[in-house]
């Protein structure tokens, strides 16, 4: 199939599994207000919805063309969804969406203007998914438009189960006072906790760069307490 076909099937299934996610059609109708935004799925959940494992979803990553100047729309929407849920935020400071009733699945609503990975604000969904951490993640898709934005072919790396780093030019800075945790060391457990997780390979260029930043794993404690519990194989240690 050419690039067009795939994406083609991509929106297809992507657009019926939809159907299937907790809430969503919820969501997708309170979002109607906010007719001069955009909304896209990215991330985790995009691959969920390709491969049809919509039941395995904890969460759903939605990124939302805000802008500061539409700062006040934001506000909004988030003033509305509390009334519609239970409304916490991340560790990023976005706003962090459960459905009524829902304890173990959320939606994390992160607008344009608080996505800063040491680049700055992005302005377009291709900005934001080239600021990613795997190709495979760096996957969008408009709920209104239906359009599919895999500006480096990270659906095709989901397919063939290849973990590839979008980019490996992070500033190696702590992420905020509020999360003192090296930002590449986050990114160095992300790697790793997801090829493990995913049973990907791991493409050259990006294991050169795990291994030659191994001495990470002294930032374990501080992962854990800010992010989750990596799930790693001992395979994988031992190309270390």
């Amino acid at each position: 199939m050419n690039f067009m076909t795939v994406d083609k099937y991509y929106t297809d299934l992507i657009r019926r599994n939809l159907n299937n996610v907790p809430a969503f059609n919820e969501l997708k109708n309170t979002l109607t207000q906010f007719q001069s935004l955009d909304f896209f799925i990215a991330g985790g959940a995009i691959r969920n919805l390709i491969s049809n494992t919509t039941e395995q979803m904890k969460d759903v990553d939605l990124f939302v063309n805000t802008l500061s100047q539409k700062s006040n729309q934001f506000e909004r929407l988030q003033n509305l969804l509390s009334k519609k849920g239970t409304l916490e935020f991340g560790q990023y400071g976005s706003p962090r969406w459960f459905p009524n009733q829902m304890t173990s699945f959320y939606y994390d609503i992160v607008p344009f203007h608080k996505f800063d990975v040491g680049f700055g604000n992005p302005t377009s969904i291709d900005e934001t998914l080239l600021q990613f951490d795997f190709t495979a993640n760096a996957v969008g898709f408009n709920i209104y438009t239906n359009v599919l934005h895999n500006p480096i072919r990270g659906l095709e790396d989901s397919e063939n189960n290849i973990l590839k780093a979008v980019r490996l030019d992070f500033p190696d800075e702590i992420i905020s006072a509020q999360v003192p945790v090296p930002r590449l060391s986050v990114l160095w457990f992300r790697f790793m906790h997801y090829a493990s997780k995913l049973d990907y390979v791991i493409e050259e260029e990006t294991l050169l760069w795990i291994i030659q930043n191994s001495y990470r794993i002294k930032d374990l404690y501080l992962f854990e307490k800010y992010f989750f519990k990596p799930d790693i194989k001992e395979g994988l240690v031992s190309k270390l």
